[in-house]
């Protein structure tokens, strides 16, 4: 029996194409949001400081902010300059202790991949009007 796929998911989906173009600023806030996780995820926060570039990791700062998690980012902004300056210092050791303890900061703030969908889909709720139309 196939999968009906809620409006929510649709705009999820697309966001996962990371689109720049023709998007509305939730499209583009959410596809932030989900390329930093998923770095994340795949291998912690450190990992997603050495993907993104500047301008990525701000543009994912303000898409947490905007699902309503705005302490994530003066976390991005500490964990970079944090680990500028070890880097700088060629402290490994340093490095892998904060690497530990960001990972586990960001597990707080963001526990499941649920919770970055349930404020997803209050915004979009609230706000339908920021994420462009579905072309179906």
């Amino acid at each position: 029996m196939p999968v009906t796929l809620t409006r929510a998911d649709k705009i999820r989906n697309r966001a996962c194409g990371f689109p720049e173009e023709g998007v509305e600023r939730g499209d583009r806030l959410l596809s932030a949001v989900i390329m930093a996780h998923s770095l994340i995820m795949n291998g912690g926060v450190g990992h997603a400081l050495e993907c993104l570039d500047d301008d990525e990791l701000k543009s994912a700062s303000d898409g947490y902010a905007y699902l309503g998690l705005p302490t994530l980012r003066p976390f991005f902004a500490a964990a970079q300059r944090l680990t500028d300056q070890l880097e700088a210092a060629d402290d490994e050791a340093g490095l892998d202790a904060l690497e530990v303890e960001l990972n586990r900061d960001y597990d707080r703030q963001v526990p499941s991949d649920g919770h970055l969908t349930e404020r997803f889909e209050a915004v979009l709720a609230s706000r339908p009007q920021n994420f462009a139309p579905l072309d179906e």
